[in-house]
């Protein structure tokens, strides 16, 4: 058992992110689209897209987020039930977290105790493959800082 592995996917930040993503991914499968509206508020100054999501969703955000009450994620407020979040800061944080989980979870795959099952044509091509990633599109993203 690959224990880092496990120890990351059922840690409880990492469980309460992907349970995050699952009320509004619910509304998306049941066809009832997330709705959208133009934000203006002048006070503030504040001009901007919004849209919809599920009360829940911002349940498992305070979770994971305790201290900004969902601001962080663009929560904005609540109407109808349904909870108004900025449209670019709310994707923006859930690819943030979803490239996390992805990256965590193929940095802690035990890569070695596969490879050892390939034939070694096989095991050669990965190496060429990542060699020419390293060289090339890994090289660019961590010069840009996207990659460590």
């Amino acid at each position: 058992m690959n224990e880092k592995l496990h120890n990351f996917l059922t840690n409880n930040t990492t469980q309460n992110i992907i349970r995050m993503f699952y009320p509004t991914r619910d509304v998306l499968q049941h066809r009832q689209f997330v709705r959208g509206l133009r934000y203006h508020y002048v006070q503030d100054g504040v001009e901007t897209n919004l849209f919809t999501i599920p009360a829940k969703t911002i349940e498992w955000i305070k979770t994971i987020s305790p201290n900004d009450n969902g601001k962080g994620y663009g929560f904005i407020f609540e109407f109808e039930n349904m909870f108004c979040v900025e449209a670019n800061l709310f994707t923006k944080k859930l690819f943030q977290h979803f490239a996390d989980i992805v990256n965590c979870t193929l940095s802690n795959i035990e890569w070695d105790e596969y490879i050892k099952d390939f034939d070694k044509d096989i095991v050669n091509e990965l190496h060429e493959s990542k060699r020419k990633f390293q060289n090339g599109v890994g090289n660019f993203l961590q010069k840009v800082g996207q990659v460590k």
